[in-house]
């Protein structure tokens, strides 16, 4: 009887060992796939609060208007695409510091822009890119990181 008894004891150890392995391996695949989808939660929760649902057809729409947008916008660019300027050159002494960091196009007039270097200063073309000349060459620090005409007066450059 204790043979019969102990046997059953093992054999049932044993199915319970197994079974919450499996569970177990189960458990950490959840764990895994939901340590995965985090980013996406917070995503969708940021855009859906604070309905817990979250509309992924609008979101499409969405994208797909500001894509409509943004190719609606680039025709005021065709006429400078169609415009053949020559390539720009490298005019320095070599390798040196001088990268363009910024250009800023005039809201009204696409043929002014603006362009701010690492180490130049602020260069200005009034032709669309053909000729450009130094502006303020006269500042203590030449080093510009970025340039902005002010949506109120184009005429105020920051």
């Amino acid at each position: 009887m204790t043979r019969l008894f102990l046997g059953f004891a093992i054999a049932t150890l044993a199915a319970a060992f197994f079974s919450s392995c499996q569970r177990s391996g189960t458990k950490a695949k959840e764990d895994a796939l939901h340590h995965k989808m985090e980013p996406f939660d917070h995503f969708t929760f940021q855009r859906s609060y604070p309905d817990p649902t979250f509309d992924g057809d609008g979101w499409r729409r969405t994208i797909v208007a500001l894509q409509a947008a943004f190719e609606k916008s680039r025709p005021r660019f065709s006429e400078a695409e169609n415009n053949p300027l020559p390539d720009w050159t490298l005019q320095g002494p070599g390798n040196v510091a001088g990268r363009v960091n910024t250009l800023a196009i005039h809201p009204n007039d696409d043929n002014v822009v603006l362009a701010g270097f690492s180490a130049g200063g602020i260069f200005k073309t009034t032709d669309g890119g053909i000729t450009w000349r130094p502006v303020a060459d006269d500042h203590p620090e030449l080093a510009i990181g970025h340039i902005v005409y002010s949506p109120h007066d184009p005429n105020i450059v920051y």
